[in-house]
């Protein structure tokens, strides 16, 4: 499953890191590099790896140079959102 992310100015990460998991508070989070490509960062998350009855769970680390990075989406001024984007797998049986 291709993971992108557009970064609008004034962002301009020196990296980006995607952390993904499944829906399953037993695993570890997986972090793959994204490479930047057309003004996109992109990754994948191996095909296996979401072939589960679990959800999908992500989220990104933007690195902004020396020890300074922010996570997207993260969490709001009150605290209340949701800190990752979840993608669930669509029956087609």
């Amino acid at each position: 499953m291709e993971v992108t992310l557009a970064v609008q100015p004034p962002a301009s990460p020196s990296a980006v890191l995607l952390h993904y998991r499944r829906m399953n508070q037993a695993e570890r989070y997986e972090v793959a590099g994204m490479t930047l490509r057309d003004g996109i960062f992109r990754s994948t998350i191996p095909g296996g790896y979401t072939n589960s009855r679990f959800a999908l769970q992500y989220y990104f680390e933007l690195k902004q140079g020396g020890d300074k990075a922010s996570l997207y989406p993260g969490l709001g001024p009150d605290l209340a959102n949701q800190p990752y984007f979840v993608v669930s797998k669509v029956d087609r049986g």
